[in-house]
C-alpha cells in the first residue's frame, strides 16, 4: 500500500466517520476465515 496509503488510513480513523469501517473490516475478515 505504501506509506501515503497507511497515513490516509490513519487520518480516516482519527475521524470519527471511520467508526463504522473499523467495525465493517474486521467482521468482514471473520466471515472470510469461516467461510475457508
Amino acid at each position: 500500500m505504501g506509506i501515503q496509503g497507511v497515513n490516509l488510513l490513519l487520518e480516516k480513523f482519527r475521524d470519527g466517520r471511520a467508526l463504522p469501517l473499523q467495525v465493517y473490516v474486521p467482521s468482514k475478515l471473520k466471515l472470510r476465515e469461516t467461510t475457508k
